[in-house]
């Protein structure tokens, strides 16, 4: 317990204490020179001469190092009860602003703002800016998103879109404009064109090159143009047709991409019938059926497993050797108990 007690103790000053006297302090004799005479000083200074010259200059390096093993051994005891540093404690220029703000009410602004879906319009800059800034502050980002974050998204969506109705089009429709079919749409995206619309093409743009032909406000070939007019809108079931030939982005989207594939097709539900039975086969109204022919009469027609009504509850009970009274007294009797439960 003493050599651990003394061993966690922290080293004394270097130097004579200060409570010694200056009369007490050894003073070496001037001019003397240090004993060699040693036996074992003389050893040891042979077999050092006798290591290399690197050997001998890494011990002169160890030899000028500040490195105390005492004070190591002693760090290795005290550390444990060490108390922690403090935290350092930022400027008050640096937390003024943050302290001030309540974070709860920013966060609770995310969602404040419409949706694309709901006001029909792309957003801008600042619409997605007012979207981030909350997001940040719930992540636990206290400085926010940079300047720059809120363009850079709104490109990066706008470019997406784009790719992915490109690759739509190209897709499902066909005869689009420009000779390779993809003008306005991208390189390396061409629709397909009949051999009539690709004739037709390439004699109006020869027209057009003599002047003999003039192109529309929109820089489109008559060709074009009547292509464009009779060319449909995207649908449900050309997304459908989309993403069975091949990938157009909406793997990014699973709950959209199971939405578009395993939903109902256009159609299914207003002509059940036409995908439920089998090629020539005539329906009638099943309602129709189930429907007497006379309001007060009796219907003829049968149930849905095709037998009669096995419980005729309209009529009048009748027992064998049993009279009205009886009955009559039979239904007194259950109204008591009824009663009197």
């Amino acid at each position: 317990m003493a050599m651990i007690a003394n061993v966690s103790r922290e080293v004394p000053d270097p130097g004579q204490a200060a409570w010694v006297s200056a009369n007490d302090k050894p003073t070496a004799p001037q001019g003397s020179k240090p004993v060699t005479g040693d036996a074992a000083e003389r050893l040891l200074k042979g077999g050092v001469m006798q290591l290399p010259a690197r050997d001998r200059r890494r011990i002169k390096d160890l030899s000028h190092n500040d490195f105390e093993p005492q004070q190591e051994l002693a760090n290795v005891f005290s550390d444990i009860r060490r108390k922690p540093a403090p935290a350092p404690e930022l400027a008050q220029s640096a937390t003024g602003v943050m302290s001030n703000m309540n974070f709860d009410i920013e966060i609770r602004k995310r969602y404040n703002a419409p949706l694309a879906i709901e006001s029909g319009e792309f957003p801008d800059s600042n619409v997605v800016s007012g979207r981030m800034l909350p997001l940040c502050y719930e992540a636990g980002l206290a400085s926010g998103h940079s300047p720059e974050a809120p363009q850079l998204l709104t490109v990066a969506v706008e470019t997406f879109i784009k790719e992915n109705l490109a690759t739509i089009f190209s897709r499902t429709r066909s005869n689009g404009p420009g000779d390779a079919g993809n003008a306005g749409f991208g390189v390396g995206i061409n629709w397909i064109q009949t051999a009539q619309y690709s004739k037709q093409l390439h004699l109006e743009e020869n027209l057009a090159q003599n002047g003999r032909l003039t192109r529309d406000k929109n820089g489109l070939l008559p060709v074009e143009a009547k292509a464009a007019s009779e060319r449909g809108p995207l649908t449900v079931a050309d997304l459908r047709l989309a993403i069975e030939v091949g990938e157009t982005g909406f793997s990014h989207f699973p709950a959209l991409r199971t939405q578009i594939l395993q939903g109902y097709r256009e159609g299914e539900l207003e002509n059940y019938n036409e995908y439920s039975y089998v090629s020539g086969h005539e329906t009638t109204d099943q309602a129709d059926e189930y429907v007497p022919a006379l309001v007060n009469g009796e219907a003829d027609a049968p149930v849905l497993n095709g037998m009669g009504e096995p419980m005729d509850v309209d009529t009048t009970l009748e027992w064998e050797g049993a009279e009205d009274g009886d009955i009559d007294l039979l239904d007194n009797v259950l109204d008591q108990i009824l009663v009197g439960t």
